[in-house]
């Protein structure tokens, strides 16, 4: 009884800690302009370290609610079903109330984080009630993550998305009949740097053009486009690319310049670009994302 009213004491204090975290630490008072939800898991839940920063963070995730996954049956005496259920209920309010507070987002993905640490602990909890080793639970939550990281970059591997090959604008149709040059390119000299296009280029002949291309939906793709000034002067420059009627990129430089541009888009239906003076765009394209076994 003493050993169980211990851990309702810990369990208190810890959980007590944990809200703090999530409600008060990390300048969170500071709080965010709208309500966040991300209710579709779009991450796996630790992979190796390649960002170590981000490493971090996913490890913190999953690392500071293993303590819930020992205290919580100790303290309550609960099966594993109970347990889980009971996790989940509390780690799913806190989630919507940091959301409904502006002082976080409910996110699925911190979710799964947090249960899979739950959930480590309760197997130390279970592996370690006849056994008093230190080594024994660190070998436990040691094997567990590395798991985790295995499985995490494994599912990365095989199920998320990755661009195709990359579809010229120019093989789309161009509603005002102006049609970028598709063959023959000379280089361009921008900025010491030599470059020849392989796809096309869009070039104004020092007058307003404009590119229009509406095609059937494409989903989950990625827009690709170079963007040069060739020499420093003070004409007027316009670049403006509106995708789905939604400006994506505008600039009116008055110097040399160079710049790729790589946007992730949900959908694509219309693509319209304007360009004046001596701007030039060149490798203009799409990539539909696909998985490996597409």
């Amino acid at each position: 009884m003493k050993k169980r009213k211990q851990c309702q004491y810990l369990l208190l204090i810890y959980s007590l800690f944990i809200i703090y975290c999530m409600f008060f630490a990390f300048n969170r008072l500071s709080g965010i302009d709208t309500y966040r939800f991300q209710l579709i898991p779009n991450k796996w839940p630790l992979r190796f370290p390649h960002i170590l920063s981000i490493w971090l963070f996913d490890l913190g995730n999953i690392v500071a609610f293993i303590p819930f996954g020992v205290l919580l049956p100790k303290a309550f005496r609960l099966n594993f079903k109970t347990f889980i259920v009971s996790f989940l209920l509390m780690i799913s309010s806190l989630e919507l109330l940091q959301a409904l507070t502006k002082l976080g987002a409910f996110d699925v993905n911190d979710i799964v984080a947090n249960t899979l640490g739950a959930l480590i602990g309760y197997l130390i909890y279970q592996k370690s009630l006849n056994k008093r080793s230190m080594l024994v639970s660190l070998g436990i939550m040691l094997s567990s993550i590395i798991g985790i990281m295995m499985s995490s970059e494994l599912g990365t591997h095989f199920f998320e998305q990755s661009p195709g090959d990359i579809q010229s604008l120019s093989n789309f149709n161009e509603q005002n009949q102006h049609l970028p040059q598709t063959n023959a390119f000379e280089s361009l000299t921008v900025l010491t740097e030599e470059i020849t296009p392989t796809l096309n280029l869009y070039s104004s002949e020092d007058e307003m053009k404009e590119f229009n291309y509406t095609f059937e939906k494409m989903k989950d793709v990625i827009f690709y486009a170079n963007i040069c000034i060739e020499d420093d002067s003070n004409k007027a420059r316009m670049v403006r690319i509106s995708i789905n009627q939604d400006v994506v990129y505008e600039a009116n430089p008055t110097t040399a310049m160079l710049e790729m541009i790589e946007l992730p888009l949900p959908e694509v239906q219309e693509i319209n670009i304007q360009i004046s003076g001596d701007a030039k765009l060149w490798d203009v394209g799409l990539a539909q994302l696909k998985y490996r076994w597409e």
